[in-house]
């Protein structure tokens, strides 16, 4: 597993890093913002949020 990080601080985890990606955030911040990129220990990248989880 790979670890994801924000501003040098780890959120959380990359699960599955196959043609599809999944990983874990773990976000308390409430200025949290999704649309910005995050990083890896191997790329970066966005977020996608499915429309039918509703957060």
């Amino acid at each position: 597993m790979k670890k994801i990080y924000n501003n040098n601080i780890e959120i959380g985890k990359v699960l599955i890093s196959n043609d599809y990606p999944f990983g874990l955030i773990k976000y308390q911040d409430e200025n949290f913002n999704k649309d910005q990129t995050f990083k890896s220990e191997s790329g970066t990248f966005k977020v996608f949020i499915p429309e039918w989880l509703k957060i």
